[in-house]
Parts: C-alpha cells; sequence; structure tokens
C-alpha cells in the first residue's frame, strides 16, 4: 500500500508549492497532478 499526501488549498489562485524554473520538480508536479493546468491552484483544489 502507498502513502501520499493530500492538501486542499485554501488560497484563490495560489502559486504552485515550488520554483516552477526547477524542470524536474515541474515535471513530476504535472504527472502528480495533471488536473491542474497553468501556474496557478484554483480554491479547494487537492494536490497529491
Amino acid at each position: 500500500m502507498s502513502q501520499f499526501d493530500l492538501c486542499f488549498n485554501t488560497k484563490s489562485r495560489a502559486s504552485l508549492p515550488f520554483n516552477t524554473s526547477d524542470l524536474e520538480q515541474l515535471k513530476r508536479f504535472r504527472e502528480d497532478n495533471p488536473h491542474i493546468i497553468g501556474n496557478f491552484i484554483p480554491q479547494g483544489t487537492p494536490l497529491f
């Protein structure tokens, strides 16, 4: 069984939780969160 953290964004249009110039982190985030399109996270969106 795998383990992961699930967080819900409470701010409107929050920026991504890492430095977006780090392409490895950006790639991993996009793979883990394909429902987030763009560089902002809508309020109430679950993050993995």
